[in-house]
């Protein structure tokens, strides 16, 4: 058979197989796309390829000749070059299509982290009447934790050293990451913004004046540190986020802000120099208030009854705000705000209350008595906190009323003794301890199941019941016996507890025997059962092929590290290790004065070079 002969899989000629609901559908696009062809002049009708949705000479990939063209796109009328007049002429009338008829373009986007620099001139954008987008941003900045690592450097890269001028086009989107200049143009129409995002910008005042904003939603311009101050939002009734977190010189925000009813979100985050706002934040939406680092701010708003994050760490407040009732309060965060007092005791009504953070309140010397109907709350840090002695007091007891609580932080509080109370808290999985003076901890302790505990700096406690999965008992210089089975682990910092039991040690290596983790614990040799043994910074050894039930064995590197100072001596130790032709990693591990460490490294399922490398590296 030729293949002239092969048969068509589907014969549109034959009268069983008729065209599907889909083939119909594409075969209508390819109708379409071929009129929008053929509206170029000069441009070849393109051949099908053998496939119906498909074209064999057209220049656009096969998902975007598909697609349907915009309404108001037009395309521009280019003749392909024929190789009758100078190619330069041609590039020349090409470049004259393109860039001067800017009055088409609705939507520039570029990413500002894949160019050095640019310089706009004046009149840049001043013929793009139709321009809806502008967004000058930085794909790899994007994320929440890669923002705080950036600075002006790294975003001002688009320059406008002679203004901006725009035609009355109407913007929608306008985001620019490290925006040139201390103000807008004056001709930059308002009226049609839905979003005004310029974090890192030299803005000083985004507009003077009342102006009309009614598809305003966003307005985002953090870490502009110029920013003095916020216009009058009167006529922005739709705004729903206003983010001005890091706009360290924000002395004033208008008074108009408290009747944004349709507000979501109030973040003025580290705006430092800010010392007074509204008192009555009357939005029924309003969901987050985070004034964290607002150093200067006295007087906080009230906390209505739709708020369910509210951030007021780091302020200067000496009470708490009014609260209203019912309330959906989730988060308080009262973090170091050194000048509070007193907390009122209709705190406790707060029914669906999960976190509550007190740390660093210094000031606070007396908890509600209350605080025990907290039934949902899930974290508390009280860490720093001088209240009454748990010895003659009653205050800490009322902590095993919290029957939910998940994360507690009751460090640097000077406890003397611990409560049995405190074992009781059956759903606790993270506690922090540390940098108090109890000697013992009661035996119920053993009931409790962490994932975490802190018990460094308790330099008088002498035993300890109770283990975690990460265990950080740093300076523990009385501890000499830890009750707990060390196998649960898979991190424990014993750096100096110089008194701890040496049979710890001994059995060490039995305990932690393919275990993966961190360990460090005192001492000044490495262990016999550690067959590859170096002195010096690196040790190289060759792993011969693992066969398949060996998979998941591991390599246990011990560390001994030492100090001239031994006063200070370093809490953690920064190393490279790897296997050479399989791979190259970077570890973080606990270190110390003296100690070792057992560390799993990899499965070495083809066998390699293994490299330990300690660059001396700590802290």
């Amino acid at each position: 058979m030729t293949t002239r002969d092969v048969p068509d899989p589907i014969r549109r000629d034959d009268p069983i197989v008729s065209p599907s609901p889909v083939e119909q559908l594409l075969a209508k696009r390819l109708a379409d796309v071929e009129v929008v062809m053929r509206r170029i002049l000069g441009m070849p009708i393109p051949t099908k390829k053998s496939r119906p949705n498909c074209y064999a000479d057209s220049s656009f990939a096969d998902e975007i000749a598909l697609a349907d063209m915009p309404q108001k796109f037009t395309i521009p009328n280019m003749k392909p070059y024929d190789g009758t007049t100078d190619p330069d002429d041609h590039i020349a009338s090409y470049k004259q299509r393109m860039f001067t008829g800017s009055e088409a373009i609705e939507c520039i986007s570029l990413d500002i982290s894949k160019i050095k620099e640019i310089n706009l001139k004046c009149n840049a954008f001043l013929k793009m009447q139709n321009l809806r987008f502008l967004d000058f941003y930085c794909l790899n900045k994007l994320s929440r934790r890669v923002l705080w690592g950036m600075d002006e450097e790294n975003v001002n890269k688009v320059h406008a050293l002679q203004g901006l001028e725009f035609s009355s086009c109407n913007i929608s989107f306008f985001r620019w990451f490290g925006y040139p200049l201390d103000s807008l143009p004056s001709n930059f129409e308002l009226e049609n913004l839905f979003a005004l995002i310029m974090p890192w910008s030299k803005i000083k005042q985004l507009w003077n004046g009342l102006q009309h904003l009614e598809k305003l939603k966003h307005i985002n311009p953090i870490h502009s540190k110029h920013l003095i101050r916020i216009p009058d939002l009167s006529l922005a009734p739709n705004l729903e986020s206003l983010i001005l977190e890091s706009c360290t010189s924000l002395i004033e925000v208008h008074s108009s802000i408290q009747y944004l009813n349709k507000l979501v979100i109030l973040n003025l985050k580290g705006c430092k120099s800010l010392n007074s706002l509204p008192i009555n934040i009357q939005s029924k939406f309003l969901r987050y208030l985070i004034l964290s680092g607002c150093s200067n701010l006295k007087k906080a708003p009230k906390i209505t009854c739709n708020m369910e994050n509210v951030y007021f760490d780091g302020t200067s407040i000496t009470e708490l705000p009014l609260i209203e009732y019912p309330s959906r309060l989730r988060c308080l965060d009262l973090e170091n705000c050194s000048r509070l007092e007193i907390l009122p005791s209709d705190i406790c009504e707060l029914k669906i209350l999960c976190s509550l953070k007190l740390k660093g309140c210094s000031k606070l010397h007396n908890l509600p008595q209350q605080l025990g109907k907290l039934k949902s709350l899930c974290s508390l840090s009280l860490s720093g906190y001088r209240g009454q002695d748990p010895k003659v007091g009653s205050k800490w007891s009322l902590l095993s009323y919290l029957s939910f609580l998940y994360d507690l932080d009751l460090s640097d509080c000077k406890i003397m003794r611990l409560l049995d109370t405190l074992g009781k808290v059956y759903f606790l999985r993270i506690l922090n301890l540390s940098g108090n003076n109890f000697e013992w901890m009661p035996s119920s302790f053993k009931k409790l199941k962490l994932k975490y505990l802190d018990i460094s700096y308790c330099e008088r406690l002498k035993c300890s019941p109770l283990g975690a999965s990460t265990a950080e008992t740093y300076n523990c210089i009385s501890l000499e016996l830890w009750d707990f089975y060390l196998s649960s682990s898979v991190r424990a910092n014993f750096g100096k507890c110089l008194k701890l039991d040496q049979k710890l040690k001994a059995n060490l290596g039995e305990s932690l025997y393919g275990l993966p983790g961190a360990f460090l614990y005192p001492g000044n040799k490495i262990p016999e059962w550690f067959s590859f043994q170096n002195v010096g910074s690196t040790i190289t050894l060759e792993v011969p092929p693992l066969s398949h039930c060996e998979l998941f064995s591991v390599i246990e590197v011990c560390l001994v590290v030492t100090s001239q100072d031994h006063e200070k001596a370093p809490q953690s130790l920064v190393f490279h290790y790897k296997v050479i032709g399989i791979d190259e990693n970077e570890s973080f591990v606990s270190g110390g004065r003296l100690g070792w460490i057992s560390l799993l490294v990899g499965i070495l399922q083809c066998g390699g070079v293994f490299e330990l490398i300690v660059d001396g590296q700590a802290s």
